[in-house]
């Protein structure tokens, strides 16, 4: 797993909610027609990825139809990134990267979870993974 992530994309056990949350736009897989939203991005062996909670995504649909995307990084002077979004599926790979973002997840001071907390197994099989790679600024 390369360090391939884009610059400012940084967390650590202390990052708060606000500071996981960026926004993504992908183009649509049926509409071709570009889709901003917010979401959360997470850290693992010095790389960056899209993921969440079980269950099917449009983002990773726009993702797995056209994997360009612009990262929109909320700082005092707000940034945008391009980068490539690669889903992972091995699943070998998806334990391993899933095991650390749980771990995260579970031991961050700063991060209340809503419901119930994540189950390994159900990530691995039923959310959506995505490596974020660093390409030229749009």
């Amino acid at each position: 797993m390369a360090n391939t992530s884009p610059p400012l994309l940084h967390l650590d056990r202390n990052s708060t909610a606000a500071d996981r949350t960026i926004e993504i736009t992908t183009t649509g897989a049926r509409t071709r027609r570009a889709h901003r939203q917010e979401i959360w991005f997470y850290r693992a062996f010095n790389t960056t990825y899209l993921t969440g909670r079980p269950g099917p995504r449009d983002w990773y649909a726009n993702i797995l139809a056209n994997p360009h995307l612009t990262i929109h990084i909320h700082t005092p002077t707000p940034t945008d990134l391009s980068a490539l979004g690669k889903p992972i599926t091995d699943t070998t790979q998806r334990q391993q990267i899933f095991t650390t973002i749980i771990e995260d997840l579970l031991h961050s001071p700063n991060l209340p979870l809503d419901g119930p907390p994540p189950v390994l197994n159900e990530w691995v099989t039923h959310s959506p993974l995505v490596e974020v790679i660093a390409t030229a600024q749009p």
